[in-house]
């Protein structure tokens, strides 16, 4: 269980309510007693801070059973993402891109408690579909986990950057840059006191507004949600690909065959799904699931691509709710981030932006073998992945200029000595009127 969830954002979720309602826990089991002190400790730290005490200790404590119940597990190899490099992969075959950057002129601006900070971007001028964009913000404050950051498109798309990461350190946000093509999300990453997280993939993709026209007003909102620390927003700025063409979309579906397969305590659950036939640049990719669980907390679910690209979908979501996430789908426009969805026992979570996001897979060839894995990172809860598909969107812009001519030779031997005694002839008369304009 991360236990940056828990620092600020219990007023919003009655977590311990949502547990002693659930069927069957009029006596609670160990992971419920758990969450339900993670939850008391988040309340010790908001009054700590509110009083101007230092709340370390609870931190530490909060720390510590957030490891018992397996974490985020960072430094384990099979739950760690590799780096995603940006460049031309943001360039579908036959389309033009631009470039085009934007940075704000109405900052600094004060962030102070229990209040939102508001700063506009104007972007004009860029070709108007939109297919890639970054926002890198410079953030003070001293204590990253008061702020929920929001960031709102000209057509009115709300992208959420963060909710209550970063735990109690200061200017981990400065910089930083939300992109997709980061590799680790800002709920999971590592952060350190005074130390830039650098590159992070928000809580919701920055991929729902592909296809957006960028031009226009960007709003940037900076919230402070509990009492005792502040900062500044010194600064931000955006990086906008897009061309003035939309891409043809294809869309092609594709079901596992390795399944069902059992998601038992402490282990991954691997399974593979084969595409094929598809073209060879992907623009979106949409999961679906079919896991049954009976504490979806226990969960760490990753996506891998033939390239061995991966991205997080879903890490210690879901709380003590069993089978959220029987029937989900998973993709970059679905508006909820997993992280911030309130989640109900038995009833599936859907549709949902994954913790990571599709967009890491933009400009990859989807064809050849994907990999799902669904680990279990603590005991006394299993589960079953019963089924999984993917929903492959690949795209490409038509050819520009005029269309290539066709000549046909009609089969036969008389046919073709016709062809190459007159292309012959041709060549012959364009050499002598040379050499009769020369002379």
């Amino acid at each position: 269980m991360n236990r940056s969830r828990f620092l600020s954002r219990f007023p919003c979720v009655p977590l311990i309510a949502a547990l002693v309602a659930l069927p069957g826990l009029a006596a609670a089991g160990p992971k419920e007693d758990a969450l339900a002190s993670m939850q008391a400790l988040a309340e010790q730290i908001r009054e700590a801070k509110a009083s101007g005490q230092d709340p370390a200790a609870a931190i530490a404590e909060l720390d510590a059973i957030s490891a018992s119940l397996g974490g985020d597990r960072p430094s384990d190899p099979v739950f760690v993402n590799g780096p995603v490099v940006r460049g031309a992969v943001m360039t579908p075959p036959n389309c033009t891109v631009t470039t085009t950057t934007g940075n704000s002129t109405d900052t600094p601006i004060a962030i102070v408690d229990n209040a939102t900070a508001v700063s506009n971007l104007s972007i004009a001028g860029a070709p108007t579909f939109t297919h890639y964009v970054e926002a890198t913000l410079t953030i003070n404050h001293t204590f990253a986990a008061d702020l929920d950051v929001t960031l709102t498109s000209p057509a009115g798309t709300v992208i959420t950057l963060t909710t209550d990461s970063g735990a109690g350190n200061d200017d981990v946000f400065a910089p930083v840059t939300f992109t997709d093509l980061a590799g680790v999300p800002v709920t999971d990453a590592i952060y350190t006191n005074l130390v830039s997280i650098g590159a992070v993939i928000p809580e919701s993709a920055m991929a729902a507004v592909r296809g957006e026209d960028p031009n226009g007003t960007w709003v940037l909102s900076v919230g402070d949600d509990a009492a005792g620390d502040v900062g500044t927003l010194q600064s931000w700025s955006l990086t906008v690909i897009s061309g003035d063409v939309a891409p043809t979309d294809t869309v092609s579906s594709f079901s596992s065959t390795n399944v069902p397969v059992a998601i038992v305590d402490n282990t991954v659950a691997n399974s593979t799904l084969s595409v094929s036939g598809a073209d060879a640049f992907t623009c979106a990719i949409q999961l679906n699931t079919s896991i049954t669980h009976t504490f979806a907390a226990d969960l760490d679910v990753f996506l891998m691509s033939p390239a061995a690209t991966s991205t997080t979908i879903s890490t210690d979501n879901g709380a003590g709710n069993d089978d959220v996430f029987n029937g989900t789908q998973w993709y970059d426009k679905a508006g909820s981030p997993a992280t911030d969805f309130t989640y109900t026992n038995l009833v599936t979570a859907t549709p949902l932006v994954p913790e990571g996001a599709m967009g890491a897979f933009a400009g990859g060839d989807p064809n050849g073998s994907w990999t799902l894995m669904v680990g279990d990172d603590a005991a006394g809860d299993i589960g079953s992945l019963s089924a999984w598909s993917l929903d492959v969107t690949t795209c490409s812009c038509a050819v520009t200029g005029p269309p290539p001519v066709a000549v046909t030779v009609p089969s036969g031997s008389l046919w073709s000595s016709v062809l190459l005694i007159g292309l012959a002839l041709g060549v012959g008369l364009v050499v002598l009127r040379r050499r009769l304009h020369r002379s």
